[in-house]
């Protein structure tokens, strides 16, 4: 997909709308998890944020809307 960059570390990054459709958060949540630390992220050239795919996202977004007092709707 053209939204991926695979980085030379190995992962594949996305940008915060393929993240936010993926997990069904709000990309506005996600941009400010990042800004706060919560989620590891790098910037394109561009000025994009790209999140890595890995289990640690996952696990972090999971984590962090279990302590942030998250409900589903």
């Amino acid at each position: 997909m053209s939204n991926d960059n695979k980085s030379s570390d190995g992962f594949t990054y996305h940008k915060i709308g393929k993240v936010a459709k993926a997990s069904g958060i709000e990309a506005q949540t996600i941009r400010a998890w990042a800004n706060q630390g919560k989620l590891d992220c790098k910037r394109a050239t561009s000025g994009h944020r790209l999140f890595p795919f890995t289990p640690t996202l996952e696990n972090t977004i999971t984590w962090t809307k279990s302590h942030c007092g998250w409900k589903n709707s």
